[in-house]
């Protein structure tokens, strides 16, 4: 069979030595040298290397992209997982206030210093405007106390 000389000459350019080989078939993935300029010499000589370049460069192309995609899938991953776990180090502050804020309401309305709530403390903490605040503010009725 008859070879282009042109075509001959790509060859030895592209693929005449291992490390001009690996070099060319790096450039063709990224984009440094046209997939034609080696894929026709190559299906000259045999359409079955033509397949093969096809082949190899398709799969090195998608195997680029998976681990680019995987790359950020992992970072995407692990954003969600600091922003859960800052939650809930709020969450477990916001308790924390929250009971800080009860404690010091109920010793306000402990008027006797028993450490113990009684019916008459209850009833006298509805009528002050303040407590009753401070527990709308904790999103809590004192009338469900009482009840």
């Amino acid at each position: 069979a008859t070879h282009n000389v042109e075509d001959v000459e790509d060859l030895k350019m592209y693929f005449g030595s291992l490390s001009q080989s690996m070099l060319s078939l790096s450039m063709s993935m990224s984009g440094g040298v046209d997939w034609s300029s080696l894929f026709y010499p190559l299906a000259d000589i045999s359409e079955f290397y033509g397949f093969v370049f096809i082949v190899f460069i398709t799969v090195s192309v998608l195997a680029v992209f998976n681990i680019i995609t995987s790359i950020f899938v992992t970072d995407a991953i692990e954003v969600a997982h600091m922003d859960i776990d800052l939650r809930m180090q709020g969450e477990k502050e916001q308790s924390r206030q929250a009971v800080k804020e009860l404690s010091r309401i109920f010793h306000c309305m402990d008027t006797a210093k028993t450490g113990v709530l009684t019916s008459m403390d209850l009833e006298d903490a509805i009528d002050n405007e303040e407590l009753r605040t401070c527990f709308a503010l904790l999103g809590l009725q004192i009338t469900d106390a009482v009840s």
